[in-house]
């Protein structure tokens, strides 16, 4: 198990406005959990990498990035790489079986799971959580904001209405 001391959390946030707001939402629910955010890879214990999934050119660079975060995991302090959003939902069994350096597989619904896989066992079996149920996530006055202080984004909907036959959102 994870010691009670803090761990240091690094976040690489992919995409668009609504992924920021959830990365943002996803760092201040593991702060009130005891866990310290590090803008510095290199000096964290666990990286997330919160996913695109809309253009080609965004899935590339979702790939490339948790690609260059595995590494981190053999030359840096890393313990646990966790994938999240919207590429991490399109593709799991994919992206996990091409990348088994990822620890945990998480979906745009299941972000309240994060802290307790992070306290949980390291030696857990289940890597795809993208099936699990899907979880209200509120966490008010807990965001960490990471645009100027001037400015903030504010998420007024979950996905889109528009049933586009070319979106996959």
């Amino acid at each position: 198990y994870m010691d009670q001391t803090p761990k240091k959390i690094g976040m690489v946030s992919l995409g668009c406005p609504k992924n920021l707001v959830d990365s943002e939402a996803l760092l201040g629910d593991l702060g009130v959990s005891g866990y310290e955010m590090t803008p510095d890879e290199s000096e964290a214990d666990v990286i997330i990498v919160n996913t695109c999934g809309f253009l080609q050119s965004a899935v590339k660079e979702s790939i490339d990035t948790i690609l260059e975060m595995a590494g981190h995991k053999t030359d840096g302090r890393c313990q646990r790489l966790v994938v999240t959003g919207c590429l991490a939902e399109r593709h799991p069994e994919e992206l996990l079986q091409e990348i088994p350096e990822i620890d945990h597989l998480l979906g745009t619904k299941q972000y309240p799971l994060l802290k307790h896989l992070l306290n949980g066992p390291d030696g857990s079996k289940e890597r795809n959580h993208t099936h699990e149920p899907a979880q209200y996530f509120d966490t008010p006055g807990n965001r960490v904001l990471t645009t100027p202080f001037y400015s903030a984004y504010v998420k007024i909907a979950e996905g889109c209405s528009n049933k586009c036959a070319f979106c996959i959102i």
